[in-house]
């Protein structure tokens, strides 16, 4: 799924700190004083990469202008136990696409998930990362010895972080029409159940509101018990969440081919 592409970006322009000299900066421009401060700061090359936008680039302190992906290879090259920096690196691949490190491996986007969860497994997004990147039926072997496919990947997530919207979305789209999924928390749950689900998380999430719409059953209603909470900052997530819903849309228009074709 190309939902995982993404990967929570947040432009400059929000938040701003003004410095004791004067200096009012945003997040990016922070991140940007830091790699003038300390040029090795692997943190800040990681940060300022998922600050981009697709082709877009960062002029940094020292003239150099890098893309989303040469920031994650820089914050890889001085810290090559960074897990997220191989996350997002491997979020900027294409299929079938490989990237070559800085010790001269080169790496598929599936490797470089690999990589992330063996660095730090018990990080849900990397398993939700990898379980985007496989093929229905397909499975993976982790560094740990286990063999897990798409759906196992996103119960892993769920496992992880039970509050995870997307993981729910992309679960409830490895289901066929009548099918239901145990949890490890033991519930069980339909295909519809875990779009709302979604929903109930974040409702600003609009491609799961289609999901829902294309596969709830016939003559079947659903009430949604959003949180006074979340329903206020609906809006304010509504835009982060523009990129997500495109690419839902897309594979939503999919799958509603294919069912229908069935």
């Amino acid at each position: 799924e190309e939902e995982e592409e993404e990967k929570k970006r947040g432009g400059a322009g929000g938040a701003e700190v003004t410095l004791p000299d004067g200096r009012t900066l945003n997040d990016r421009e922070l991140f940007l004083e830091a790699l003038r401060v300390n040029p090795l700061c692997a943190a800040a090359y990681l940060q300022l990469g998922n600050q981009l936008a697709e082709g877009e680039t960062a002029k940094l302190p020292d003239g150099r202008a890098l893309s989303g992906r040469a920031l994650f290879l820089e914050a890889i090259r001085l810290d090559p136990s960074a897990a997220a920096a191989y996350d997002c690196l491997g979020l900027e691949l294409a299929d079938g696409e490989s990237v070559t490190l800085q010790d001269g491996r080169t790496v598929s986007s599936r490797e470089l998930f690999l990589e992330a969860i063996a660095l730090d497994p018990r990080s849900p997004l990397f398993y939700h990362s990898l379980g985007c990147q496989l093929q229905p039926g397909e499975q993976v072997r982790l560094k740990d010895g286990r063999t897990l496919g798409k759906r196992e990947l996103f119960l892993e997530t769920l496992q992880l972080n039970p509050e995870d919207p997307d993981a729910y979305c992309s679960l409830g789209l490895e289901l066929t029409e009548g099918e239901t999924v145990q949890l490890r928390d033991g519930r069980t749950l339909a295909q519809h159940e875990l779009f709302v689900e979604a929903i109930q998380r974040d409702p600003s999430f609009a491609a799961a509101y289609v999901h829902l719409a294309l596969r709830l059953p016939t003559g079947r209603t659903v009430t949604l018990r959003i949180p006074a909470a979340s329903q206020s900052g609906a809006n304010g997530a509504a835009n982060s969440n523009s990129s997500k819903d495109c690419a839902s849309f897309k594979d939503s228009s999919k799958n509603s081919n294919s069912n229908s074709n069935s």
